[in-house]
Parts: C-alpha cells; structure tokens; sequence
C-alpha cells in the first residue's frame, strides 16, 4: 500500500516510512509522484474536509501524529516486519540501500563506525542510517501501537 499526504501530515508521513510504506508529501518539489502509478493508486491521506482530488481519500479524525498513525494502521490494516521496517528514507522516501562503513567515512562519528559495519543509506539526500541503540525502543514502541489497535479491534468485533 502506497500513500500521499497532505504537508501538514508531515509527521505521519514519516513514520509510515519508518514502517516501510511508500509516502510521498504533497507540495514537495522532490516528490512529483503521480496518484495513479502501474502497481495501484496511492491512498490520499487528508485533514480537509473537503475531498483534496482524484483518488480514494481517507479523511484522518486526529490532529496528534502517534493518534493518526494509530488510526491509519487500524484502518488499513498495515503491519511491518523487520525487511520492510527503516527500509525508507524518513525525510525523503527512497529505498535505502546498504553500504560498507568505508563508504560513509567521515559521513558518521568515528565511534559508530567502528561499532557497526553496515550502513544505509539513502541514494537521493544521502542521508546516512545505521542500527543504533534507538531501534529495539522504536521497535518495542511500533509493536505496542500495532497490538493496541489489534486489541482494539478484537473489543470492537471487527476481527
């Protein structure tokens, strides 16, 4: 699943990348993306009530970005796992790709160099990512937003 959101989602869009999911901003000179690509439309994801154009809009009901991704993960059912999840850039959107420590050299300080030996990296803003310590917190916290909304669901009888 693929998502288009308005600027104001900024936040949102960010962590939908975390998860693995395509999402481009509206209004970025960088992320011109059509709504109708080959492999299906992108989901426009909105805070206006009016309907932002073509295309299956999802109108979100939250201004707090954890409640909206909250809400979009209930929603459309997204899951991640650990090939899909930090496999986007989280500013720009591209697919990271993975490079030796030599090639980030003087990119990272020297005592994450030493201590990890690869690196991601992101082709178009060259932004530079590597496991650190952040990860199995951001982990444990994304498992806990996605069984929250399971059991929300199970409560409810939607499941």
């Amino acid at each position: 699943m693929k998502f288009s959101a308005e600027r104001m989602l900024g936040r949102l869009a960010k962590w939908l990348r975390i998860l693995g999911y395509d999402t481009v901003l509206e209004g970025r000179p960088d992320m011109k993306v059509s709504l109708e690509e080959e492999d299906g439309p992108r989901v426009i994801l909105t805070r206006r009530r009016k309907k932002p154009g073509p295309g299956h809009a999802y109108l979100l009901h939250s201004d707090d970005p954890m409640e909206q991704l909250k809400e979009v993960v209930a929603t459309f059912r997204l899951t991640f796992d650990d090939a899909s999840l930090f496999s986007r850039c989280s500013v720009c959107n591209r697919a990271l790709v993975a490079v030796p420590g030599a090639e980030v050299v003087g990119r990272v300080p020297d005592y994450v160099l030493a201590g990890h030996g690869t690196f991601y990296c992101c082709p178009l803003c060259r932004r530079v990512y590597w496991p650190g310590s952040h990860l199995g917190r951001m982990k444990k916290w994304l498992a806990g937003v996605l069984e929250a909304e399971e059991e929300a669901e199970e409560e409810n009888g939607l499941k």
